[in-house]
């Protein structure tokens, strides 16, 4: 979508708006915070830029101070989302006033209302996928990922979402392993199955698998 806009950009206002709303889906789905902490990002103060050699890194930050569970939230931004950031910041339509300090400013470059800007980021979804899905979505989309392929990596997914306690996530999230552990029942007892099976009944299902 960057590289859309980028390539023909009359500079205008639906444009500048459009990359907004992909860089907020590229952060809410590296990085799934809750849509008080993305509206309230900003620039200088909760991106921090590291050198080492000729690559930088840039992190993510956010203080304890500023999230729901009172726990810090920190991470390393994929090189694919930093170059994002990084066009969006300097490259990025006029109507986005780099001006503000704010990641996501207003037309008055203020901050964005964090009701309206959801309401704003879900609408631009169902626009550009056709798919109908709330900001906090994004968060269960995480776990869910997450836990289908590692269902028994609980710290992982606890530390993705920011909560303070692994309880917290198993509290949430136990029904995707409840499930993750009836898809490995299930395949056990298919397994079992086939064991039994006599060989020419293999060859039977096997021909029906290919039909």
């Amino acid at each position: 979508m960057l590289r859309e806009v980028q390539q023909d950009d009359p500079g205008g206002r639906r444009e500048a708006l459009r990359v907004m709303f992909a860089l907020a889906v590229e952060l809410l789905t590296v990085a799934p915070v809750g849509i008080d902490n993305l509206a309230g990002l900003e620039i200088e103060r909760h991106f921090v830029h590291i050198r080492s050699g000729t690559a930088s890194v840039v992190h993510l930050v956010i203080p304890a101070a500023e999230t729901k569970n009172a726990a810090p939230y920190e991470l390393v931004l994929p090189r694919e989302t930093a170059a994002v950031l990084a066009s969006y910041c300097h490259v990025s339509p006029a109507p986005v006033s780099r001006t503000s300090r704010w990641l996501f400013p207003n037309d008055e470059g203020k901050r964005r209302h964090t009701t309206s800007f959801a309401t704003e980021i879900s609408r631009f979804v169902l626009r550009e996928t056709d798919i109908r899905m709330n900001v906090h979505l994004f968060r269960h989309l995480a776990a869910k990922l997450y836990l289908d392929a590692y269902p028994e990596d609980i710290e992982t997914a606890r530390w993705v979402l920011g909560h303070k306690s692994s309880a917290a996530t198993r509290r949430s999230y136990a029904e995707v392993k409840s499930a993750a552990a009836f898809r490995r029942y299930d395949g056990m007892i298919q397994n079992l199955r086939k064991q039994a099976m006599s060989p020419a009944q293999r060859r039977v299902q096997a021909a029906r698998s290919r039909s």
